[in-house]
């Protein structure tokens, strides 16, 4: 019985390991697809986010033209804000706020009904994603808890 309960611990063990190893490789892949954002100029994440706006909204060379300098100077303004600001979050996000809203205001004074429509269902599905990603690290937390809490037991 003890080589069964001795075997069975081994396993759990062994199995949570290979999942915490596997979570720690996506959750590196992301800091450095993070760290390579955050790398980039203010007109590259521009660019970047006129290519998804442009193939998802279909956006004219007008609209494309006014929504890329509104993105532009709120980029460069959050560029100054967090050299200003640095780790101090609150009021960066305090300060990001009215250039956001700038921004956000020249775009949908800019877009149709309907690009208007395309656009917020694509910010409910960013959202969607946003939630799950946040989930599964809930869920794997919880996981690594229960493992934990089961070593404990058998000790």
């Amino acid at each position: 019985m003890k080589v069964v309960k001795i075997a069975l611990a081994t396993l759990i063990m062994g199995v949570s390991t290979l999942s915490i190893a596997q979570n720690t490789e996506k959750r590196d892949a992301k800091r450095a697809e993070k760290a390579e954002v955050a790398m980039k100029t203010a007109e590259q994440r521009v660019a970047a986010r006129m290519e998804v706006l442009n193939s998802k909204l279909g956006l004219t060379d007008a609209q494309a033209n006014k929504i890329k300098t509104a993105m532009l100077e709120r980029e460069k303004t959050r560029d100054e804000l967090r050299a200003k600001y640095g780790t101090d979050k609150k009021a960066l996000k305090e300060k990001m706020k009215a250039s956001n809203k700038k921004c956000r205001e020249v775009m949908m004074s800019t877009l149709t009904d309907e690009q208007k429509t395309k656009l917020k269902e694509l910010h409910k599905k960013q959202k969607t994603n946003k939630e799950a990603e946040k989930e599964g690290k809930e869920k794997s937390k919880k996981e690594k808890s229960d493992v934990d809490e089961l070593e404990e037991s058998e000790m």
